[in-house]
C-alpha cells in the first residue's frame, strides 16, 4: 500500500510540476524518458529510477531538495525544522530556550531515533552547561562525545560540517589549526550548496573567536574580512558588528590606535547593540575589552 502511494504521489507531483512549467509531454527528449514510460509514471503506475527522475528534474528545473519539499507537501522534513529552531535558538543566546529545545529535541527521539539530532543534542546540552557552569572543560567533555564519532569518518556531509562549526571548542592548539584546515576543505567542495556559505561564516568567525583568545589575534585580520563578506551574503548585521569589534581589538594589538580612541569605537558597537535587544552580547564585548586593556567602558 506504501509503495502504490508513493507511486501516485510521486506522479501527481511530476505531472504538477511539468504542468506548471507549460511542457509538453512530447516536448520531452527520449534520451531523458520515453513518452510511454513518462505516461505510465505520472498515472501512478511505475516508480521511475533515481537517475530518470533526476533527469526529469533537471528538464524541468527542479531542483532534487525542491522536489522532495513538494513531495512533502512544502513541509520541511523534522530535522530541518529542528535545525532552524537550533539557529534561531543560537542567535538569541537565551538559555531558557536552548532548554525547551532540548527537551524537545529528547521528546521526539524518544520514538523517532535520529543520529544527527542525537548528535545536535549534545551540542546543546554542552552550551547549556557551559552558561550553567562558566567552565568550558565541562563543554568540551560533552562535544568530545561527538567528536569521537566524527573523527572516525574519511568524508564529513552537511550535517556532520554543521555539528563541528559547533562544537570547535574542544580542540587545543594546533589539532585545531588541523580541523579548521579539513573544514574549510569541505567547505570548498560544498560550495554553493545550501546555505553553506552562513556555516562557513561561522566556523571562520569562532576561529578567529579562539585565535583572538590564544594570543594570536593578528592573524585574524584577513579572516574577518572574508567573514564580513559573507555576511553580507545574507544581510548579517549582528555578526558585521562583532566583525568590527575584532577589527578595534587588531588595530590596539598593532598599535594602530590608542586605547582611548578603541574605547570610543567599542562604545559606539554596544550601544547598537543594545539599542537592538543584545545587552547580552554588548555585555560580552564589553567585558573582553576589560579583559584587554584593564579599562571598563
Amino acid at each position: 500500500m506504501m509503495d502504490e502511494q508513493l507511486e501516485m504521489k510521486i506522479g501527481k507531483t511530476l505531472t504538477a510540476i511539468r504542468l506548471d512549467q507549460g511542457i509538453e509531454r512530447r516536448e520531452i527528449d527520449k534520451s531523458v524518458i520515453s513518452r510511454s514510460h513518462l505516461y505510465r509514471l505520472e498515472n501512478g503506475e511505475h516508480i521511475p529510477s533515481f537517475l530518470k527522475i533526476c533527469r526529469l528534474l533537471e528538464k524541468y528545473s527542479i531542483s532534487l531538495a525542491e522536489f522532495e519539499f513538494l513531495l512533502k507537501d512544502r513541509q520541511l522534513d523534522d530535522t530541518q525544522i529542528f535545525l532552524n529552531k537550533f539557529k534561531e535558538v543560537g542567535d538569541s543566546g537565551n538559555i531558557n530556550k536552548l532548554i525547551n529545545l532540548d527537551n524537545e529535541i529528547a521528546d521526539y527521539l524518544k520514538s523517532s531515533p535520529n543520529k544527527f539530532l542525537h548528535n545536535l543534542q549534545l551540542v546543546i546540552n554542552g552550551y547549556i552547561t557551559f552558561e550553567k557552569t562558566g567552565r568550558l572543560k565541562d563543554a568540551q567533555d560533552i562535544f568530545r562525545k561527538i567528536w569521537g564519532e566524527l573523527e572516525q569518518k574519511d568524508n564529513w556531509y552537511y550535517y556532520d560540517i554543521i555539528l563541528m562549526t559547533n562544537i570547535f571548542y574542544i580542540f587545543d592548539f594546533p589539532t585545531l589549526d588541523y580541523v579548521f584546515s579539513r573544514l574549510m576543505k569541505v567547505f570548498e567542495v560544498y560550495k554553493g550548496y545550501g546555505n553553506i556559505h552562513h556555516i562557513k561564516k561561522v566556523a571562520l568567525f569562532n576561529y578567529c573567536t579562539l585565535l583572538r583568545l590564544n594570543g594570536r589575534i593578528k592573524e585574524t585580520r584577513e579572516l574577518i574580512n572574508e567573514v564580513e563578506s559573507l555576511c553580507k551574503l545574507d544581510n548579517d548585521l549582528l555578526t558585521i558588528i562583532r566583525c568590527d569589534y575584532h577589527r578595534i581589538e587588531y588595530d590596539y594589538s598593532t598599535e594602530k590606535i590608542n586605547r582611548e580612541t578603541g574605547e570610543n569605537k567599542v562604545q559606539e558597537l554596544t550601544t547598537v547593540l543594545e539599542r537592538f535587544g543584545y545587552l547580552h552580547i554588548s555585555l560580552d564585548m564589553q567585558d573582553d575589552w576589560k579583559k584587554l586593556t584593564y579599562s571598563t567602558i
